[in-house]
């Protein structure tokens, strides 16, 4: 019997045995040798085969040499030694050289779609221009979406930046709008945007009119107004219907109780109209220098007071007690929305402007009236005298004020891309671009025209003409 890695010469010559060639196996006793198994190679005269390494495979039988091994292809590996064939690259996964004992995962920005790649495809190459992936090992072109701030416009052949005032996380599509389940781009707190047009962005006037849009795990919440503002207006800058505006938020509307401030108010204006066309005629020669001096610095505080609510124009948040005075001398600019007006007639902003308007004349019209009943009690009065006496002091009170809402319809401030802008004073009207702003221009100019300019002409006559005037008529003009 011939000893392992030998074999007998032939079945009766036992005892004269030979070295078992490359290529083969010799159990002890075989005068057959056996091929060599896959995954190994045989050298002449090995009692076991060996194993080829890792990284390599022997798909056939009767290796005799390490050369036989072949090196697995790209795109397969083999991690153990003694291995017949190398196994795939899964989806995700590459190898670009031959030989290797793992795969390389597909780097963030590239996919693998097949299995056995070599090689990962960009997502550049195979999807929207500038599209990346979020993870590493992607592995389908679906993985390739835009990254976060940029968004993919509809039928988009790239990603573009996130418009200004709105945020876009990964995969933000223009067309995932209003879908369950995917990302789109939504506004930023202060932002707004309207469903008619999504990526038509407006700025908010403050911040707490427009909370804004939040997208987390891929899915949206679409952006809204602040609680009873309507979300079809520019910029959330009116109240829904059914609610009024009081400071910077806006409440629900109450059955009845909501009209008592606007009686209130109305109440109070005609009584104090009524004190002052009474006082401003009284005979100025008999009056005591202490009440000359009180009406004077009464109606310069007043000017004051109305010049001060300029700085209403500007975006600030007031802090108490300045708050609340700020609050109230909106009054003075005709600014009749904390008296709920919203709640006890069907207002617009253009209707609002025609009422800010009319007050001025409204006021002239009721000194009229007043001076009226004065007469039948007091025929001797002077009545003309009495009334340009009246409405030019309730002018002069007023002429700040009168000329800030006709003018009103003139200060914008612009909103994202600089293409729209809106009113200061109503958010909600777009300027120099809808019918609404048309309208309150032409109110505000016409207001101006009536008002305000022949006043100030009248001023600049009198004043010019004082002199001459005193010089010839003494000063019994004045009584």
């Amino acid at each position: 019997k011939c000893p392992p890695t030998t074999r007998s010469a032939s079945p009766s010559a036992s005892r004269s045995c030979a070295q078992c060639p490359a290529g083969t196996l010799c159990p002890s006793g075989t005068s057959e040798p056996l091929p060599c198994p896959l995954g190994h190679f045989c050298l002449a005269g090995r009692e076991l085969p060996t194993p080829c390494m890792n990284g390599t495979r022997r798909s056939e039988e009767g290796g005799s040499s390490p050369d036989d091994c072949v090196l697995c292809a790209p795109g397969s590996y083999n991690a153990q030694v003694g291995r017949s064939v190398c196994s795939q690259c899964p989806e995700g996964w590459f190898t670009a050289a031959a030989g290797q004992l793992e795969c390389s995962m597909c780097p963030r920005g590239s996919f693998a779609g097949n299995t056995g790649s070599s090689a990962c495809t960009a997502c550049d190459d195979a999807g929207p221009l500038g599209s990346t992936t979020e993870n590493i090992a992607s592995s389908d072109l679906s993985d390739c979406r835009c990254p976060d701030g940029a968004y993919l416009p509809v039928a988009g052949e790239s990603c573009r930046p996130c418009p200004e005032g709105m945020s876009c996380t990964f995969g933000s599509n223009e067309e995932g709008v209003g879908e369950l389940g995917e990302a789109w781009p939504v506004a930023r707190p202060g932002f707004m945007t309207r469903t008619t047009a999504p990526l038509l962005v407006f700025k908010c006037l403050l911040e707490e009119h427009c909370p804004g849009g939040e997208c987390q795990d891929g899915e949206c919440r679409v952006q809204t107004c602040a609680p009873f503002r309507d979300p079809a207006a520019v910029a959330c800058g009116r109240c829904a219907e059914g609610a009024y505006q009081s400071g910077q938020q806006c409440h629900p509307c109450k059955d009845g109780v909501d009209a008592l401030p606007l009686v209130f108010a109305t109440l109070l204006v005609l009584g104090a109209l009524s004190a002052v066309t009474l006082a401003v005629n009284r005979d100025m020669i008999h009056q005591t220098r202490w009440a000359v001096g009180m009406m004077v610095s009464l109606t310069c505080m007043f000017a004051a007071i109305q010049t001060t609510t300029i700085y209403l124009s500007l975006n600030m948040s007031w802090s108490e007690p300045l708050a609340s005075l700020m609050k109230g001398l909106t009054l003075l600019t005709f600014d009749l929305s904390h008296l709920k007006t919203e709640c006890t007639m069907s207002v617009n902003p253009v209707s609002q402007q025609l009422i800010r308007q009319l007050l001025p004349p409204t006021f002239i019209v009721y000194i009229a009236f007043v001076l009226a009943v004065k007469r039948r009690i007091t025929p001797e009065m002077h009545l003309a005298p009495e009334f340009v006496n009246t409405a030019g002091t309730i002018l002069m009170i007023f002429f700040v004020s009168i000329c800030v809402t006709a003018f009103d319809p003139l200060v914008c401030y612009a909103h994202p891309g600089q293409v729209y802008a809106s009113m200061r004073g109503e958010p909600s009207v777009l300027c120099f671009d809808s019918p609404e702003h048309t309208a309150m221009l032409a109110i505000g100019i016409a207001a101006f025209v009536l008002t305000p300019l022949p006043f100030l002409s009248v001023a600049i006559f009198a004043v010019w003409g004082y002199p001459k005037y005193v010089a010839m008529h003494d000063i019994t003009f004045m009584k």
